[in-house]
């Protein structure tokens, strides 16, 4: 059997430009028992699609995030400068007065 068409559509599918009943073509695909050996290694990607598409967030979820939405946001800590002294520089001006 002739797999040219899948081929083109997992190609399509790594470029994301694949539409919502071409991925349900692929999922359809790679759910079959027997595959070409080529292309057995995507069956986990696509059954794993498969099993979260029927995956919801509850309720409690919206719930806790609009609760941390209303607290207020903690202060970030104000940023100080540190204070560089000019003894970083001393050792290359006494190496050039040295030279001199």
């Amino acid at each position: 059997m002739d797999y040219k068409y899948i081929e083109q559509l997992l190609e399509r599918y790594w470029e994301a430009a694949t539409t919502a009943e071409e991925e349900r073509i692929l999922r359809a695909f790679f759910a079959q028992d027997i595959l070409p050996a080529h292309l057995a290694r995507y069956k986990e990607l696509f059954a794993y699609q498969s099993e979260a598409a029927g995956e919801a967030l509850g309720a409690e979820f919206d719930e806790r995030v609009l609760a941390r939405i209303g607290e207020p946001a903690a202060q970030p800590q104000p940023l100080v400068p540190r204070r560089r002294s000019s003894s970083h520089r001393l050792p290359a001006r006494n190496s050039r007065a040295a030279f001199v």
